[in-house]
């Protein structure tokens, strides 16, 4: 460990993110009073990333951060339906998968979906 430069307010740190989704806020903060504060950053994918922090004056440090699954917030087209003939069912019937907004499909969630036509009936 080290001590805090509490004096210090010139000292720019940005973060990066690795993984397949996007780190998205502020990325660059400046020190006060010894310390930099990031109070936006947010993450796209459920998955474990690393974050880095660097400044050009010292050497850079990594945390691994595991992000979760938000809450529900949409429903996504996993599988299309395909081949259909009129009054036969589907040839390959639909799968629709809720996801958080990140599109991170939502395991724990037991919500209704129901199927309907915006022309005719099904």
């Amino acid at each position: 460990g080290g001590n805090t430069v509490v004096n210090d307010t010139t000292t720019v740190v940005t973060v990066s993110a690795g993984g397949s989704g996007s780190l998205t806020g502020t990325t660059r903060a400046t020190a006060s009073q010894g310390r930099v504060t990031f109070t936006d950053l947010a993450f796209s994918k459920a998955e474990t990333v690393t974050l880095t922090y660097a400044t050009p004056s010292l050497p850079l440090t990594a945390q691994s951060l595991t992000v979760a699954v938000g809450p529900p917030a949409r429903l996504l087209v996993s599988v299309p339906a395909s081949g259909a003939v009129a009054t036969l069912p589907f040839t390959t019937q639909p799968k629709i998968a809720v996801a958080d907004l990140g599109g991170n499909t939502v395991t724990t969630a037991s919500s209704v979906v129901s199927a309907a036509s915006l022309q005719g009936s099904l």
